[in-house]
């Protein structure tokens, strides 16, 4: 779960940050409801495209054992996941 929160909520936290005071007109104390409207779908976004394959990785690794061990860790599952699937893996 660390290897899917922590970028997925970097990625999305510092995008947002960076979106609204780049978006928040100048002397404005806070930004419009538009910009963090538009902020939290781009970061949302970044952090949905990014947080996923790890999640994918996560799911298989907990179902893995339950009639047959199919990876022996993280890498192994990536890898295998990639060399059957390719980048369609993220799909499901």
């Amino acid at each position: 779960m660390y290897l899917r929160d922590v970028p997925g909520y970097c990625l999305y936290f510092v995008p947002y940050m960076l979106l609204c005071d780049w978006m928040t007109p100048v002397g404005s104390t806070a930004p419009n409801l538009f910009c963090v409207w538009l902020a939290g779908g781009v970061a949302g976004s970044i952090s949905w495209g990014t947080a996923t394959p790890m999640d994918v990785v996560k799911c298989r690794l907990q179902a893995d054992g339950v009639s047959e061990k199919r990876y022996k860790g993280i890498v192994h599952c990536i890898q295998q996941s990639y060399q059957k699937e390719g980048l369609n893996m993220y799909a499901n």
